[in-house]
């Protein structure tokens, strides 16, 4: 996905969240403001956004003088989730339709703000009651692709979500005969975006193989991820990314991969056919019935 002229005023939101959350003074915050409209004027806007929005979070963490500087919130959101882990399980277990429920769960981690909130519940009538785009949830064709898989790779996004993250793949591998699981994270702090010690401190390691991007930008950009994990890309029977970043990043990549993640944005939701608040699961290799950009 390219770069389009709404997604501009957004990256300077979250310049100016990520500024705080950072603890930037007003006079740091303002040099982050200039060198990044230094270097997005020379940017080419056919690159996706998180690709362009990542020298801004490279800037806030130069400035900040911390290689993490969200590690606390990190770790208070994956705290509020693990509090509820129990409960997923138990939702999860109970449920007519395992694998429905265990992605309705995981879509709960990308759209919970769990900074916003003091405390949060997971409920049975909560889920059901979640805005599915009945016209963009594949799960039959998902659940055919993982009857046949041996490998499958789930991308993360944010990480407090990789609690959610965990109790889907313990159900997926209830459920299915997959023989190895990995669960790919980034390569390095940036923002909220889950890492190596984020995911197993959310007990990931437990169910699945770590693996890094060799990225900091918050999606997947192949030419900069590590072999390894481009390897792995194009060699796992099922994919499944997690989260808008990943989308960006991804859309229009030539594997197929699964997406799940609520619309947050405009342009996303014209690309993709569906509503602002949307949440989806489909694959890039259906093309939206009308619309997009």
């Amino acid at each position: 996905m390219k770069t389009y002229p709404e997604c501009i005023p957004c990256m300077f939101e979250q310049l100016l969240r990520s500024a705080r959350l950072a603890d930037l003074t007003e006079e740091k915050t303002f040099d982050v403001i200039r060198s990044f409209s230094k270097k997005l004027a020379y940017s080419s806007f056919s690159l996706s956004p998180p690709e362009i929005a990542v020298q801004l979070y490279r800037e806030i963490k130069r400035l900040s003088k911390n290689d993490d500087p969200f590690r606390a919130v990190k770790r208070e959101n994956i705290n509020k989730a693990l509090a509820l882990f129990d409960e997923m399980r138990k939702l999860i277990a109970e449920s007519a339709d395992k694998l429905d429920f265990a992605l309705r769960v995981a879509a709960v981690g990308n759209i919970v703000d769990f900074g916003a909130l003091k405390s949060f519940e997971i409920s049975r009538e909560m889920l059901d009651n979640l805005e599915i785009n009945k016209l963009h949830w594949e799960i039959d064709e998902l659940r055919e692709d993982l009857r046949k898989s041996s490998i499958l790779l789930i991308i993360g996004d944010n990480a407090g979500e990789a609690v959610f993250d965990r109790a889907l793949i313990e159900a997926i591998t209830r459920l299915y005969s997959i023989q190895k699981v990995y669960y790919a994270v980034r390569g390095a702090p940036v923002i909220n975006d889950v890492t190596f010690d984020d995911a197993t401190y959310a007990g990931v390691d437990s169910v699945a193989e770590i693996i890094t991007t060799g990225s900091d930008v918050p999606g997947i950009v192949l030419n900069e991820c590590s072999v390894q994990f481009v390897e792995l890309f194009r060699t796992a029977d099922v994919v499944i990314s997690k989260g808008q970043g990943n989308f960006e990043t991804l859309h229009g990549c030539e594997r197929k991969v699964y997406f799940l993640l609520k619309v947050k944005c405009g342009v996303v939701a014209k690309i993709t056919n569906a509503g602002i608040g949307d949440i989806l699961l489909f694959s890039n290799k259906k093309a939206p019935a009308k619309g997009g950009l």
